[in-house]
């Protein structure tokens, strides 16, 4: 349970992900202001569901209650690799493209 998941189950997690990430961040109110675009939202989630799914495990997915809560584990995984993503779409906005 502790390898990464890979194939299809990586496959099947990363375009749930990204099509959650994708509505999440369009609707998200702290973002209406900026009306960033499908291209810049689309490329932070990129980033974000990519840096998840390696480090996303079988037994994360098996710890899933179903009731749309993140297992505590997880969560620790979602905040190490959302800020890192935030800041390169924030440089390639600026125009620093990425380090």
């Amino acid at each position: 349970m502790a390898a990464l998941i890979s194939g299809k189950t990586r496959e099947a997690f990363t375009d749930a992900a990204m099509s959650a990430c994708l509505e999440n961040q369009k609707n998200h109110p702290d973002n209406k202001p900026f009306q960033f675009s499908r291209e810049t939202i689309a490329g932070y989630c990129s980033c974000y569901v990519d840096s998840l799914a390696n480090l996303t495990t079988f037994g994360d997915l098996n710890n899933y209650q179903g009731d749309g809560k993140v297992a505590p584990e997880l969560q620790k995984k979602v905040d190490k690799v959302s800020p890192p993503c935030w800041e390169s779409t924030q440089r390639k906005l600026m125009g620093a493209g990425e380090k």
